[in-house]
């Protein structure tokens, strides 16, 4: 008796796939596509530091950073979802800034909420 392994045919996909679903995708302008993609344009300046150069008006080598605006940033993921809630990437975007608000509920709501409600 020799020791038998089962092996799973090239064709079966193991367990841990997840198995397709339908998309229920809500149909959305091109303007609304676009006026998004500005959204998310904005955010994202808004979710990092900014470069704004370096002072004439301060003898040492001094350069300006505009700190981060979560709060303005998880505003404008809100507003570009509105116009276009199949982007996957405004939901994870605004879910990564409310995590920075410390806003973790909601944060998981959003991780969840395109994958439950729009593909559910």
């Amino acid at each position: 008796m020799g020791d038998q392994q089962e092996s799973a045919s090239p064709s079966t996909p193991p367990s841990s796939v997840p198995q397709p679903r339908k998309h229920n995708l809500t149909e959305v302008s091109d303007q609304d596509i676009q006026a998004a993609v500005e959204l998310k344009a904005e955010a994202n300046k808004a979710f990092t530091c900014q470069w704004l150069g370096h002072s004439p008006r301060v003898v040492i080598n001094a350069f300006f950073w505009v700190a981060h605006d979560f709060p303005r940033a998880a505003k404008l993921y809100s507003q570009a979802i509105e116009k276009n809630p199949n982007d996957p990437t405004l939901w994870c975007n605004r879910a990564y800034a409310r995590m920075k608000l410390e806003e973790y509920g909601y944060a998981l709501n959003d991780a969840s909420s395109f994958f439950n409600d729009v593909l559910g």
